[in-house]
């Protein structure tokens, strides 16, 4: 009987520090979150948005971007409508036409302003894509670029 009640205290004192040491291990285990990389980039001081707005012609880009230094040669040209909007909840709208695989696309996107000065915020529910019917592509790839 001496035994017994010798063992039982042995593993009850061996479980209460082994939970002990886990617990611990929980509390201090927590890792800080991560940083968003977004945020290290600094915002654009004294961004005027009126002097941006109007049609672009995206002909190249330059990135480190691994993809694009192998597939260089396929990029093509696309062009960027920007539009500015008063009003204090939809700050900036980014028509993106181009096209891909012989098809003309058509893509929206509705930037929100926030509270830094530079920055702007896009909700994956305002994307929205739109293809243009396949009778109207002769031609009008030339007429939006402004082609004769």
């Amino acid at each position: 009987m001496g035994r017994v009640s010798l063992w039982v205290s042995i593993v009850t004192a061996l479980g209460l520090c082994l939970s002990e040491a886990v617990t611990a291990a929980r509390r201090h285990g927590h890792r800080p979150p991560k940083e968003n990389p977004i945020d290290k980039i600094p915002a654009v001081v004294d961004l005027d948005l009126a002097k941006m707005s109007g049609k672009w012609f995206l002909v190249s880009v330059a990135s480190k971007c691994q993809y694009l230094l192998e597939n260089n040669l396929r990029v093509e040209g696309a062009t960027v409508t920007l539009t500015v909007h008063p009003s204090p909840t939809s700050a900036l709208s980014v028509s993106t036409l181009r096209k891909l695989n012989m098809q003309c696309w058509d893509i929206r996107q509705e930037y929100l302003s926030t509270k830094t000065s530079g920055r702007f915020l896009l909700l994956s529910h305002l994307l929205a894509f739109s293809r243009l019917p396949d009778q109207k592509v002769d031609g009008l790839w030339e007429k939006l670029m402004g082609f004769p």
